[in-house]
This record gives C-alpha cells, structure tokens and sequence, in this order.
C-alpha cells in the first residue's frame, strides 16, 4: 500500500481497525483489573478458612477452661488464648482502615450493604449491625461483631479501580526516594512495623504459655532444671531463600529446645517466624527498593487492596498456629491431626478461554489413615486424593468468571464424620488477539484468526469460503459488543489465504461480493525480556513477543532450557539458579537457551537469548 492512493473504503476499514485495536487494548486493561478483584474475593475466602480454622482451636480452649472439666492450666490457656485474638485484631483493623483510606483517597462512595446491594462494604453473616466511620484520620467500622476477622469488601463496586497515585499517597512511597525509604508516617511503615511487632508478640505469647505449662506440671529436664522457654527476636531483615532464613533463625531458636530436642514450642515459633518474615529490600531491576515501596508501587487500588488482604492471611494463618499450640497443651483436640477446614485454590488465579487447568482441595492438615472424600459439583477427580489433597480437572468457559463448588468430608476421632464445603472463583481472560489484519493483509500460521466480514447490500446474513484455511463459525465479545465472525486458521503449509465474501442478492440467490488475500506468515518467534541475572539470586526468565508485535495477548510456558556457560548449564522452569553463572564474572553476558509454549498456538520452541551477569 506503500505510495499508493487508498480508496475511501481503504481508508474507512484502515480507521476502523485502529479503532477496534484502541479498544481491544482498552479491554486487556479491564480484565485484568477484574482479575484482581478475582484474587481478592479469593483472598477473602481464604481468610474466612484461616479464620475459621483458629476459631475451632479458640472454642475448643474456652469449652475447655469453662466445662466441668476446667483446670486452673485450661483457664490460664484461656486468657493466652483471648490475648492472642486482642493482638491479631489490632493488626486485622489496622490494615482494614488502610484499605478504607485508599478508597477515600480514591474519593469512592463507601457504603456498607448486604451482598445483594451494590455496596463496597458487605454485611455478611454475624455482621447486620456493621456501620462504616470514615472519619478522615482513623477510618474504621462501628459495631463489628467479628473485629478478628477482616471486613468483607465487594471490590466489583469500586468505580476507580485502576487509580493508584492516591495508594502510593497512603502508603507513603509517592517519591522515588520514598520507594526506597518509605514515609515514616505512611501507612506502609505503620503496617511493616505492626506486623514485626505482631510476630514478636505472639512468639512471646508462646514461650510465656510454655514456661507456665512446665512450671505446673513441674516439666524438667535431664540436669533437674524445670524447662524455661525464651526467644529474643533476630529482627532478620534479608535473606536468600527460606533456607537461609531458617539458618539465620537457629541461635533464637536453640534456648526453645530441651534436651537438645526440638519442642513443640520451638516448632510453632518458628513456622510463625517464618510466615511473617520478609526481606526488607527487595530488587528492582539494578537498585534495592523497600518491600512496601515494591508491593504497592503504581499498584491500581484493586491489586493495593488485594495485596493488603494477603497480608491479612498471613496475620490469621499466624493466629492458627498459636491456637493450634496452646489447643494442643490442654488437650482439647477432637482429631487426630486437629486440623478440619476445607480449602480450594486454582494452579492460577487468571486462566485463557478454552484452557485446561487444575484446583487442589485440602485439608489444612491431614491424617495417612484418613483421606479426605470430595465430592465436586464441577470437573472430575484426576485420581484418589494423596497426602490430604485431592486434584480436580476441568475445562474454563469462553469468557467471564467460574465458580468452583463441592464438598470435603474427613473423620474424626470417633469416626464420625465433619463435611465442610469449600469455593474457589476463577477469572476466565478471553483472547486477546485482533479481530481483523486488513491494514497488513496477513494471517498467521497455527493461530486462529478472527474475521468478521459483512456482504454489503447482501439481503441476508453473510458468509465466508476460505481457500488454504479452515474455518469455524464463531460469536465473540470485544469491549462488551458481541460480534458473529469466524475463526480461521490456515492450513500447514498454506502460504496464502483467500477469504471469499458471501450474501444474498435481491432474488435470495448465493452470491460472490468479493475475494480478500491474506499471506501466510510464521507466528511471531518470541523473545527473552530479562535483562540480567545476579549471581547472588538467580533471575527469573520472563518470555514475551514484545512491544513491536502486534499480537499482545500471548503468554509463554517456560520449561526449561540451557546457561551456555562451560559445556552448559541445564535449568527447569522459569528460573535460573545463582549457580549457573557461579563461574561467570560480573559484566560478562552469557547466552541461554529457552525452551517455552505458546498459550496460542500450543506450539513449542527453542529460542536464544542473553544476561547480564550482576553481583
């Protein structure tokens, strides 16, 4: 088309395909705006599960202190118990009024309502009474029966959910050096430094409720000495992987073991240590930013409050497993692992039209003898569960969101038997292709293409006939329009093309209105998009066909591939370990093999790329 004069039709269809390319890019942004507002309504599920699983620890300790059975050890259990819950709640609302600031910020309507009001705030069960105070300093909620358990938000209301400029306000990172050295006064460091406070809390918690347990039951060790327990807190601020945390941890750890054996105690304080530690600094590409100002840094409110809510689970999964310890010194279990709420969660929150994918429903805990029996309403078992853990297999719909639903069922002790439902919410992405390529008159190989085609003054519904392509007819939705269009996929080998037009003339009669040629081109290789790798860390490869491409919706499976240092490095999956560059020196570039999957076409290649060696 190069030097030549368009005719207006030419110029009309050249418009309307950068129309439709604006608001395919437009539709991209929606959905995985949606997707996030998927991943918190799961979060959201999980906390009721985190929640809930603590809870039967908590009731079962005051069933305890306040039965006819009820020791002076129960009854001081009790008060443990109840300061635990006090201390978790702090954290629970604090990150529940960050939240409510962000909206506010964001200038949302916040009201509170029942699931079936459009309200962000939902009133669900145990909650009638919930009132919303957005005092402009210290947000919070009136009458909340629950103040343990995070406030429900219904994030399909939030009318601003991609503004994040007013979230990097709250948060305290809306410099650049801020991203680096948060605001102290922010709500970032407010929350980093409650929950560092909140994991030392609890480890004391558990150590005071260890010491008074020995001393009443006049617990001693080998040497006569009854057993103290104690932790001073390492304050750990990095760390490689959790092994080195765990490395790092072992003197704190060493005055909770008696007898040179580990204790319950020591178990419990270091799976809590371990939940809620995270590295302080964390990389961005070629400097250390802080972990807040990574997180929450241009982050769009939705994915800012999904983020928060995460770290609400980590603050309940904390309260379980302290309630679980001190449960579990009073003898107050009705299983024999103690452990009984049901969980579902995807391989991956957001999945393609048509893609198979997998969800794994569990127990929190789970006893050899005693597997769990699910019983999905959706998908099939891909076998009898193992280790506690049943998988699904199923298949997405075209579009929107999939609700997983069913039922877990475990024994107890007596064998009677305890059926927990469980739900997961899948958010399905739809193609991300362009409908039509008039403008470059070409196809692509193993892809199926989208056409729409209308026979002008045709006096009934058009029709294509493809030469060198197979088709299928085809209704799909671009930016909320529904169009009837046809999916064509060349055949192998096919170097052209021709899509021929039909409709029906005045007299009904089948009639040719034109033939379109299209070449035949190779799906766009794609390419490595990491730039560097750290011989302290590793990389982790990213694969994509990048901004010059003019398909942008392709996602790549990584496998595996090569370092080509020495007689090369094999690596499996999308990251490459510190030790294959251990040799390499610091500025050097080595090449890498990639060995990945194309989420459109399915096919699979080897592509070559480059790194960079950092420190």
């Amino acid at each position: 088309m190069a030097g030549g004069k368009e005719t207006p039709r030419q110029k009309m269809i050249g418009m309307m395909y950068l129309v439709l390319t604006a608001l395919l890019a437009l539709n991209v942004s929606k959905t995985i705006l949606d997707a996030f507002v998927a991943i918190e309504e799961n979060m959201q599920i999980a906390n009721i599960n985190e929640y809930t699983r603590g809870q039967e620890k908590y009731d079962l300790i005051k069933e305890k202190a306040e039965g006819k059975e009820s020791t002076p050890k129960a009854v001081e259990i009790a008060k443990l118990a109840k300061k635990i819950d006090e201390i978790t709640a702090q954290r629970i609302q604090l990150i529940d009024k960050v939240k409510l600031l962000v909206m506010m910020e964001c200038k949302e309507e916040i009201k509170a309502g029942t699931p079936k009001d459009e309200a962000i705030i939902v009133k669900d069960r145990g909650r009638e009474n919930l009132e919303v105070n957005l005092d402009a300093k210290n947000p919070g909620f009136k009458n909340n029966a629950i103040p343990v358990l995070p406030v429900r938000m219904n994030l399909h209301h939030v009318s601003g959910k991609d503004k994040y400029d007013e979230g990097m306000r709250v948060m305290g990172i809306a410099s650049s050096e801020a991203l680096v050295a948060p605001d102290p006064k922010g709500s970032g460091m407010e929350i980093w430094n409650s929950m560092n406070a909140f994991k030392n809390e609890l480890c004391q918690l558990i150590c005071e409720a260890g010491t008074n347990i020995a001393r009443k039951d006049t617990i001693k060790d080998k040497k006569g000495n009854v057993v103290k327990f104690s932790f001073t807190d390492p304050k750990i601020k990095k760390y490689t992987d959790k092994e080195d945390l765990l490395k790092q941890l072992t003197v704190a750890l060493n005055p909770l073991m008696v007898d040179g054996a580990s204790t319950p105690e020591l178990e419990s304080i270091r799976d809590i240590y371990t939940g809620l530690t995270k590295n302080e600094m964390v990389m961005e590409g070629e400097k250390e930013l802080h972990w807040i100002g990574k997180t929450f840094d241009h982050a769009p409110q939705v994915a800012t409050i999904a983020s928060l809510t995460s770290l609400q689970k980590e603050i309940l999964t904390a309260r379980a497993t302290a309630l679980s310890y001190l449960q579990e010194k009073i003898g107050a279990g009705q299983y024999s692992f103690n452990k009984v709420q049901a969980f579902a969660f995807a391989d991956q929150m957001v999945v393609n039209a048509n893609e198979q994918f997998t969800v794994n429903v569990l127990m929190a805990a789970f006893d050899t003898e005693k597997q769990p029996l699910v019983k999905p309403n959706q998908g099939s078992l891909a076998g009898p569960p193992k280790n506690g853990v049943a998988t699904l297999k199923l298949t997405a719909p075209a579009s929107g969101t999939m609700e997983i639903t069913g039922t877990v069922t475990i024994r107890k002790k007596d064998n009677t038997e305890k059926t927990e439902p469980y739900t997961a919410k899948i958010a399905v992405m739809p193609p991300m292709a362009t409908v039509t390529l008039p403008e470059f008159s070409i196809m692509y190989s193993g892809y199926q293409n989208k056409v729409t085609a209308v026979a002008g003054g045709s006096k009934g519904e058009s029709d294509i006939q493809c030469s060198g392509a197979g088709k299928v007819k085809q209704s799909f939705t671009v930016n909320g329009s529904k169009y009837n269009g046809w999916l064509v996929k060349p055949s192998p080998g096919s170097r052209t093309v021709i899509v021929s037009v039909y409709g029906k003339d005045s007299e009904q009669k089948q009639k040719k209105f034109g033939d379109f040629k299209y070449a035949v081109k190779p799906f766009p290789s794609p390419k490595c998009l990491t730039p560097s790798i750290s011989k302290a860390s590793g990389a982790r490869i990213t694969v994509g066909l990048g901004q010059d491409c003019p398909i942008q919706g392709a996602t790549f499976t990584i496998k595996g591939g090569t370092v080509l240092v020495g007689d090369g490095v094999p690596y499996s999956g999308p990251v490459i370990p510190a030790a294959a560059v251990k040799a390499a020196k610091v500025g050097k570039t080595v090449g890498i093999t990639i060995n990945c999957t194309n989420s459109l076409t399915g096919q699979s290649e080897i592509i070559t790329g480059s790194l960079t060696v950092k420190q």
